[in-house]
């Protein structure tokens, strides 16, 4: 992919996270409670009550409304970056395998040697969107995990840190460095299943509604809805990983062992809550998960219609 179309597609993520951040900023309360990474981060590891209501309620009781913003100024501050990274990757991988796929349908797939065998490859039943999905997400959250990592730590550990800086120093300090990336590894198991069918999902049904429909482009509406449900469905597969990975990143909680690594951290959920455990706060993710995978496509692909910018593969 050209420079040029590159710079293209990381404008138009730009573009989008802003447009979404003031859409964010200017719902209802209600609505904001129910997409918050607050509320959701706290349901997940465990602390305080066991529902959406009583969670919501124990923060404002404790904290106040602005309780229900708590990390969000780091995660505004990782979400440009990160989707204008992942999206610019997800394109040009995607438009690179499309080409790769057209030149080894006509001259063969690439052979691996097996056992002084020459085997084909069969790449061929990849597919595009999956295999880009999962590139662009480990290259976009490797690149910012760290902002993630204070993200959670400031909704979780309330009142340990005063700001950004000051909650990075004390944490390279008493933990190292290394902390930075804890759970790192679960995250990036967790997030190729996520990203591959996220991405592979929503471009099924958008290639397969458009040849239905007959129509090259979709309207928002519809964007709307296939993104929500793409974000649906790649969430609820995925899941029990995420709960693990927060769980991991996160520490220790109150009353709670403290896991060391993922695999113990998943036998930590399994002792301590059952199966059950690993689908906790799974109904606040649903919530904030599918209007926010809905806007950020319908804004995405409005953005590249009004740019011009046509990223589609036949």
């Amino acid at each position: 992919m050209r420079l040029g179309r590159l710079k293209f597609i990381f404008s138009i993520w730009l573009q989008t996270r802003w447009l979404w951040s003031k859409m964010h900023r200017d719902c209802s309360k209600l609505k904001s409670i129910m997409w918050g990474s607050t509320l959701l981060t706290r349901l997940i590891v465990g602390v305080g009550p066991q529902s959406i209501t009583g969670s919501i309620r124990e923060i404002i009781h404790k904290f106040g409304w602005i309780g229900l913003w708590r990390g969000n100024g780091i995660n505004a501050l990782r979400s440009a970056p990160l989707q204008a990274i992942e999206l610019s990757v997800y394109e040009c991988v995607k438009k690179r395998i499309y080409s790769a796929h057209k030149r080894w349908a006509i001259e063969g797939p690439p052979q691996v040697n097996v056992l002084g065998q020459a085997v084909a490859f069969p790449v061929l039943y990849a597919s595009p969107s999956m295999v880009a999905g999962a590139v662009a997400g480990v290259v976009s959250t490797v690149s910012c995990y760290p902002l993630e990592v204070l993200k959670d730590r400031f909704t979780v550990h309330t009142g340990a840190y005063r700001s950004i800086w000051h909650a990075f120093g004390k944490i390279v300090h008493e933990e190292g460095m290394g902390a930075m990336y804890r759970g790192l590894l679960p995250t990036l198991i967790g997030l190729v299943p996520y990203s591959a069918a996220y991405y592979f999902v929503y471009d099924s049904i958008t290639r397969e509604y458009r040849q239905y429909t007959k129509r090259r482009q979709l309207d928002s509406v519809e964007t709307l809805f296939i993104g929500a449900f793409a974000g649906l469905v790649s969430s609820a597969v995925t899941f029990p990983l995420e709960v693990a990975r927060k769980r991991l990143m996160v520490g220790s909680v109150a009353g709670r062992s403290t896991p060391r690594n993922f695999g113990h951290t998943m036998k930590i959920i399994l002792q301590e809550e059952g199966v059950r455990g690993f689908y906790r706060g799974i109904s606040a993710s649903c919530l904030k998960v599918m209007p926010a995978s809905g806007l950020s496509w319908m804004c995405y692909e409005k953005c590249k219609e009004v740019l011009h910018v046509d990223t589609q593969q036949t």
